[in-house]
């Protein structure tokens, strides 16, 4: 199995060996969710969510998958109750180098049709999984490419590790906060909220997945000399947390969870709006 992923979901391409046989199931199927089969995909959705004594109102996964199969043969759908869904591959005769199966999945905070939009914008059908795969590929050399180490030494086994574990930690800084917002048929920015009391949807940016007691002076600094163009959208995003709930969050996860000595988000909006970092509503941060 092999997967690349894209903002909102990923395509995964499994490919089945010479060794099955023609006439054996291939299956790639999806469980711990409520699942339903629907014409040529399965959607589903998931509410587990553990927030302890704050409450995430409305908080539910929703996912949506399509498969098909260029190494030829036919794909069926089906569902065990709603416990469990499956694609199913036959094909006529055994395939050189074995069968290939392409499953498409997106997710989405907001509805089953955001997931379907999520999924048909971000994994068209007329894109293959190495076009994909390159395209995440690309992103994540433009991103850490922005950071360069102009004289690592003479090439060795310790140089190649200090370099790995450099650009490991890179990898890790740019991965949080995640963003919750999502792009609507219209072309409009919007979010699910689990910061309102109410958890519905809203506009603009909103991130989550962050803890401001040791990334205010390490990650977000980082993010204002290599990376403003995307510093701008995530301190908006916890502005808008702040509108919707009314406070900056101090751990979040997805929504409030008051359990992080002080308020560092106010540094990290204020170090922002000090090194001119654009884009930022200021507004609503002053």
């Amino acid at each position: 199995m092999e997967l690349a992923p894209t903002m909102h979901g990923a395509i995964f391409r499994v490919t089945f060996g010479e060794a099955v046989a023609a006439h054996e199931a291939k299956r790639v199927c999806f469980r711990e969710a409520t699942l339903h089969a629907e014409g040529d995909s399965i959607w589903g959705m998931n509410m587990r969510v553990g927030q302890g004594s704050i409450p995430t109102r409305n908080f539910m996964l929703h996912m949506r998958a399509e498969a098909s199969t260029p190494s030829g043969g036919t794909i069926h759908v089906s569902a065990t109750g709603s416990a469990m869904a499956c694609f199913t591959l036959t094909a006529s005769e055994r395939t050189p180098g074995g069968a290939v199966m392409e499953v498409r999945i997106a997710t989405s905070f907001i509805s089953k049709e955001q997931a379907g939009v999520n999924l048909h914008r971000e994994l068209p059908k007329d894109e293959s999984f190495d076009v994909i795969a390159a395209r995440a590929k690309g992103t994540w050399n433009d991103l850490l490419g922005r950071v360069d180490v102009p004289d690592p030494g003479p090439r060795s086994e310790e140089v190649d590790r200090h370099l790995r574990v450099f650009y490991t930690g890179l990898a890790r800084a740019l991965s949080f906060p995640r963003r919750l917002d999502e792009v609507d048929k219209d072309g409009n920015v919007v979010h699910w909220s689990p910061y309102s009391s109410t958890g519905d949807v809203h506009h603009g940016p909103l991130v989550t997945d962050n803890g401001f007691w040791d990334t205010y002076r390490t990650v977000y600094p980082l993010l204002s000399l290599a990376y403003p163009d995307h510093l701008g959208n995530i301190v908006n995003g916890w502005l808008n947390a702040f509108k919707e709930g009314h406070w900056l969050p101090s751990w979040a996860s997805p929504g409030y969870r008051n359990c992080m000595v002080g308020t560092f988000a106010d540094v990290v909006i204020a170090d922002a709006i000090v090194k001119r970092v654009p884009g930022i509503d200021k507004a609503t941060a002053v």
